[in-house]
């Protein structure tokens, strides 16, 4: 049954395309799910945004509070965390740890915790067990609007996890590095601008090897780093970038356009 005005669905489909299960997840007035996660072994992670109350989870924070779910491979929902500050905040995006934890990214209006608030709306990283016990949160950004739109987890060779989150900072791209293991705890890495992106956003993050690459889109002839690969011809271009795995090295190239 539906519970509120609108639930997060979760469906998964066999390679035949035949639907193997169903699950909705609702609060008493809305839910949104806004990134899916799977695992090797087949958990589903799912991160967005609930208002309301939620059954089984901490009271709401504000009008609008994160949320993360954690399904095992047959669709039994694992656990639920709520998260939240005095204002909306909402969980974007959503990648599983080596250990098996699930790490969140996304923004905040208002302080997470005792975090202090640095703009009109921070981006902030937190991580979870596999129990769905909180390890970290860490909220971060600059005087203006920020927002933390993709993320990227992987294996630092040594049994922690290095965590990559993206997003634009005050209307300039940014990506960030942390760590975190069950031994060290949370430290902050590098951080790199990569340019003004007026109006755009990071969407994805992805490894190969010592590389790492991030694509969005920016306002046309935007981007401050790299050369265009075609000329701007509408509002808004895509964009595609390469960088060490240090933040230090970078190419860019604006790859396509849209109309806007």
């Amino acid at each position: 049954a539906i519970k509120g005005a609108r639930d997060v669905a979760l469906l998964k489909y066999d390679s035949a395309g035949k639907l193997a299960f169903t699950h909705i997840l609702g609060a008493a007035q809305s839910a949104s799910g806004f990134a899916l996660a799977v695992s090797g072994e087949g958990k589903i992670a799912v991160a967005g945004a609930i208002e309301g109350a939620l059954s089984n989870t901490d009271a709401a924070k504000g009008s609008v509070d994160s949320f993360v779910a954690l399904f095992d491979a047959s669709g039994k929902e694992l656990w639920t965390v709520r998260r939240g500050a005095t204002a909306n905040d909402e969980a974007s995006a959503v990648a599983f740890a080596p250990s098996g934890g699930v790490i969140v990214s996304g923004r905040t209006e208002s302080a997470l915790g005792p975090a202090l608030a640095l703009g009109g709306a921070d981006a902030y990283v937190r991580g979870f067990s596999a129990a769905g016990v909180e390890l970290f949160s860490r909220q971060f950004g600059t005087s203006g609007n920020d927002a933390a739109s993709a993320l990227l987890v992987r294996d630092d060779g040594t049994g922690g996890a290095e965590i990559f989150p993206g997003g634009v900072e005050n209307e300039r791209g940014v990506i960030r590095r942390f760590t975190y293991s069950a031994s060290a705890g949370f430290a902050v890495g590098a951080t790199r601008d990569i340019g003004y992106f007026h109006g755009g956003a990071i969407n994805a993050l992805a490894a190969n090897g010592s590389a790492l690459y991030v694509g969005g889109a920016i306002g046309a002839d935007r981007l401050a780093l790299g050369a265009a690969a075609r000329g701007a011809v509408s509002g808004g271009e895509g964009f595609v970038g390469r960088l060490d795995a240090d933040l230090q090295q970078v190419d860019l190239r604006t790859v396509n356009s849209w109309r806007l």
